[in-house]
C-alpha cells in the first residue's frame, strides 16, 4: 500500500492544508483503506490486494468486507463495492468498537452505552439482590461498559442523566412507570465513602478524567499519526506540547469535546499545567518563550511585554543558547530598541532564567507527570485530585465499612447514620404516609417511632442490646 502511493497508484486520503496523506490503518486483524472515488484507484486497490493473495498465500473474504463513502452518491457507492465483491455500508460504521462518523453530541451515538445499561441493570434483577448486591452491580456495571465510549467522546448531559437515572432507580427500586422512594440523592451516594457517600462514580466527571488523557498524549506521543493528523488539519494548536493556546476554530465535534473539557472546567486544566513538566534534554523541541520549561511557567505570560516585541517567538531554547555565546546575558532581538522599564524587564528575564539547564545533545526533551511516582500519567491520579476536591473526610466512616461486617448489614449502618431509614416518623415527613395514620412503634405500640427509638431506645430493642453486650461480660 505505502509502495503504491509512492508511485501514485492510490492516492488515499489528504488531510489539512499540510497535505498529510494516508492510504490505510491497521489494528490487529482490522483494516481501513483510503483511497478515491476513481475507477482507476478501485482497480489498483483490486490488483494489490489480489497480488497479496497470491504472494502471501492467504485469502482475502471480501464478502465480510465493506465499502463505505464520504460525500459520494449511494448508487457509485454500490457500483464499487460489486466490483470489489464487497458489502455497502453508510456512516456510521463501528470500527473497533466504536461508531466511526457519528456524531457524539447525538442521543443515537450513545444508544449502545445506554441499552447495556438497560439490560444489565434490568429491574428484574434487583428483585434478587439487597441493597449492598445492587451497588456492587452498579460498580461493576460502570467500570466495564462505558469506558471505552468515555475516553473518547464528550458525555452530552442528557446522556449522563439518562445514565444516571437507571442507576439510581435500580439501587432503589424504581422503575419508569414505578416510582420509588430515593432515600439519599445521587449527588451524595457519588461522594467516596470516607466522605459520606457509596463511592459510586460520577459519570460526567469520570468522562473528563479520560478525555484529558489526550492532553498528555498530545505532549508525550510527538511523532504519533494521531498527533499529525490533529496538527495538520488544525495546526499546532498550543505548540509540541500543549493544546490550550491555539486559536478558535472550526473543528470536528470529537477533538472539540477533547479541548472543551479545559473551558468547562478550569480548575481541571490547572491541575493538569501544575503537573506537567517539560524536562529539557537537548531543547531542540523546547521552545523559549512559549512552552513552561522553567519553574513550570512559560516566559511569555511572565513577559508579555517583551515576548510581543521579540523576533523570534517561535525561537526553540536549543537556537537561543547557542545564540548566546560565552556571557550570561541572553541574546534576544527585539523588532525595536526597548524603554528603559522594558530594559529591567530584560534584566529580570535574564536572572531567571540564568540556570537554564545544561542541554545534553543525546537526550530527547520529555514530559514527566508529577503527580504520579512513576511521573507518568495515570487517570487515577487525576481522579484521586477531583474525589479530593468534593470535601473532606469523615472519620466515622470507617466504622460503618467495617470489612468484618456484612455488606448488607454495612449498607443499613450506613443509612441509620445519615437518619434515612424508612421508620414511620420519617415516612410521615416526607409525604409518603398521611399525617393521620399511626406513628406509633409497632413494637411497644408506646412511642413514637423515629429512628433513635427503632434502633436503640424501644425497650424490647433495648433488652436485645443489652443481652448481646452480655456476651462480652458488659453491662449496657
Amino acid at each position: 500500500m505505502e509502495r503504491a502511493k509512492e508511485e501514485g497508484l492510490i492516492r488515499g486520503v489528504t488531510v489539512g492544508p499540510n497535505e498529510l496523506k494516508l492510504s490505510h490503518l491497521q489494528f490487529a486483524d482490522d483494516t481501513i483503506i483510503f483511497c478515491e472515488a476513481d475507477w482507476e484507484e478501485i482497480v489498483a486497490l483490486k490488483r494489490i490486494l489480489r497480488c497479496f493473495e497470491v504472494m502471501s498465500g492467504l485469502k482475502i473474504n471480501f464478502h465480510k468486507s465493506k465499502v463505505c463513502g464520504v460525500g459520494i452518491q449511494d448508487d457509485l457507492v454500490k457500483v464499487f463495492a460489486k466490483k470489489l465483491n464487497c458489502l455497502s455500508q453508510k456512516l456510521p460504521l463501528n470500527y473497533l468498537g466504536l461508531p466511526l462518523g457519528a456524531n457524539p453530541r447525538r442521543k443515537s451515538s450513545w444508544k449502545p452505552v445506554v441499552d447495556k445499561f438497560k439490560s444489565k441493570l434490568a429491574s428484574w434483577k434487583r428483585r434478587y439482590l439487597s441493597l449492598a448486591g445492587r451497588l456492587t452491580l452498579i460498580k461493576s456495571v460502570l467500570s466495564s461498559l462505558p469506558v471505552y465510549f468515555l475516553s473518547l467522546f464528550k458525555l452530552p448531559v442528557g446522556i449522563a442523566k439518562s445514565l444516571d437515572k437507571i442507576q439510581a432507580n435500580f439501587l432503589w427500586g424504581g422503575s419508569e412507570i414505578q416510582r420509588k422512594v430515593h432515600l439519599v440523592s445521587w449527588k451524595e451516594i457519588c461522594l467516596s465513602k470516607d466522605q459520606g457517600g457509596l463511592g459510586v462514580r460520577y459519570l460526567c466527571q469520570v468522562n473528563e478524567c479520560l478525555l484529558i488523557k489526550w492532553w498528555w498524549r498530545y505532549g508525550k506521543e510527538d511523532s504519533a499519526l494521531w498527533k499529525q493528523v490533529v496538527c495538520s488539519k488544525y495546526g499546532s494548536l498550543g505548540g509540541k506540547w500543549s493544546i490550550f493556546l491555539g486559536e478558535a476554530q472550526p473543528m470536528s465535534n470529537l477533538w472539540k469535546g477533547v479541548l472543551s473539557v479545559a473551558a468547562e472546567n478550569p480548575d481541571l486544566r490547572d491541575f493538569f499545567l501544575q503537573n506537567f513538566k517539560v524536562i529539557v534534554g537537548n531543547g531542540r523541541r523546547v521552545r523559549f518563550w512559549i512552552d513552561r520549561w522553567i519553574n513550570n511557567q512559560s516566559l511569555n505570560e511572565v513577559f508579555p511585554r517583551l515576548f510581543s516585541l521579540s523576533v523570534e517567538k517561535d525561537g526553540t531554547l536549543f537556537e537561543h543558547v547557542h545564540s548566546r555565546g560565552v556571557g550570561t546575558a541572553w541574546n534576544i532581538d527585539f523588532r525595536r530598541p526597548l524603554l528603559a522599564w522594558e530594559e529591567e524587564e530584560v534584566l529580570k528575564l535574564n536572572d531567571l532564567v540564568r540556570r537554564v539547564p545544561t542541554l545534553n545533545e543525546g537526550a530527547e526533551d520529555y514530559c514527566y507527570w508529577l503527580a504520579h511516582p512513576s511521573g507518568v500519567f495515570t487517570v487515577s491520579s487525576v481522579w484521586k485530585w477531583v474525589v479530593a476536591c468534593k470535601g473532606p473526610t469523615i472519620s466515622v466512616t470507617k466504622s460503618i465499612w467495617n470489612n468484618l461486617v456484612p455488606p448488607k448489614v454495612q449498607f443499613l449502618s450506613w443509612l441509620a447514620w445519615r437518619g434515612r431509614i424508612k421508620s414511620s416518623e420519617f415516612l410521615q415527613r416526607i409525604g409518603v404516609l398521611n399525617s393521620n395514620v399511626s406513628a406509633l412503634c409497632v413494637v411497644c405500640k408506646a412511642d413514637v417511632e423515629p429512628l433513635n427509638h427503632d434502633l436503640l431506645h424501644c425497650p424490647r430493642i433495648w433488652r436485645i442490646w443489652a443481652s448481646i453486650m452480655c456476651w462480652w461480660n458488659l453491662s449496657w
